[in-house]
């Protein structure tokens, strides 16, 4: 069923995105992903099996954090909605009236959050 939905979508919107992974010597993986029109976002992550210790990929991943200067005490928007929000913002502005997107960032999306 999905992929017949699928067969039927078409792209609206497009941009281009340079990715750099980096692996730390500690197993923490850090990827910065620069897209075309000027936005910049990064994540740090440990990849761990199932049942593995989540405390600790927790703890690295803050540790990791630290030393990058990054507090983490704030939400981040991604790609797509920075791209709607700067290029379409009235359709961006009608996805989350719909609650299609949900802004992480209610004070910068001026809506506040679904849910």
């Amino acid at each position: 069923m999905l992929g017949a939905q699928m067969s039927t979508c078409t792209s609206q919107r497009e941009f281009t995105t340079i990715r750099r992974t980096f692996t730390l010597d500690d197993g923490v993986h850090i990827d910065l992903d620069e897209a075309d029109f000027g936005y910049s976002v990064g994540e740090i992550e440990v990849l761990m099996p199932e049942g593995g210790d989540i405390q600790a990929a927790l703890d690295k991943i803050g540790r990791t954090a630290k030393k990058l200067g990054v507090t983490g005490d704030q939400g981040v928007d991604g790609k797509l909605s920075v791209y709607l929000q700067r290029n379409y913002p009235e359709h961006y502005a009608r996805l989350l009236s719909q609650h299609i997107l949900i802004c992480p960032l209610s004070a910068h999306c001026g809506l506040l959050p679904y849910g």
